[in-house]
């Protein structure tokens, strides 16, 4: 069994982590409005993916060549990456536990530093076969890892995504994948289920019970 997972709002609480370093700005005196202002990138075009990846790093940088003081926040943020552990879920955990003995994946798409440095420090990294982080689909990402990896006949192929659309590009990719939308009452999207979701789920209690009937 492959089960490819993603990681925001699925394994971590990407609500609670945004909303720290968001507090984190406005108790040095960055104010919620000059955060805003410089949370993306400007060059960045309307409508192009790349406007969804976030680092909050890039984000200082900007912020400073605007003039403001950053180095308070700056030492802040590098020490809340460190300790990404205390985002992830609890029944995510146990999850990872009670399956570790199959191919567990995770499929993240963002800013590859960021991500990675979350993933890594949050203690979880060491449950999967290898970690994917991807700016392009993800159906794309999991098609090029899958096309160098031996998949036995009937073996079980799982997905799971909080995003409608990563589903419906990964259904249209692998008909007969597993998919299954996770709708967290902690997470930031409330996406409607649809013909390419299989399964919807609120946790990984709910995932473990229909892969276990």
């Amino acid at each position: 069994m492959k089960i490819f997972i993603d990681f925001d709002d699925v394994l971590f609480n990407t609500k609670d982590f945004l909303f720290d370093i968001e507090d984190i700005f406005k108790k040095n005196g960055i104010s919620e409005k000059i955060f805003r202002r410089y949370y993306k990138d400007g060059s960045e075009k309307k409508g192009d993916e790349k406007v969804r990846k976030y680092n909050p790093k890039e984000q200082i940088k900007r912020i400073k060549a605007a003039g403001f003081e950053t180095k308070k926040a700056e030492k802040e943020i590098s020490r809340l990456l460190k300790h990404t552990s205390k985002y992830i879920f609890a029944d995510g955990i146990a999850f990872l536990k009670k399956l570790k003995e199959e191919e567990l994946y995770i499929v993240s798409f963002g800013e590859k530093r960021f991500q990675g440095e979350k993933i890594k420090n949050s203690g979880i990294e060491k449950y999967f076969k290898k970690i994917l982080i991807v700016d392009v689909s993800k159906a794309v990402g999991i098609k090029k890892f899958l096309s160098k990896k031996n998949i036995e006949p009937g073996e079980a192929l799982i997905f799971l995504d909080d995003r409608v659309k990563f589903l419906r590009d990964i259904k249209k990719s692998y008909p007969g994948m597993v998919t299954f939308h996770m709708v967290r009452e902690e997470g930031r999207f409330s996406d409607s289920k649809n013909k390419y979701c299989d399964f919807q789920v609120k946790d990984f209690n709910e995932v473990i019970k229909f892969i276990e009937e």
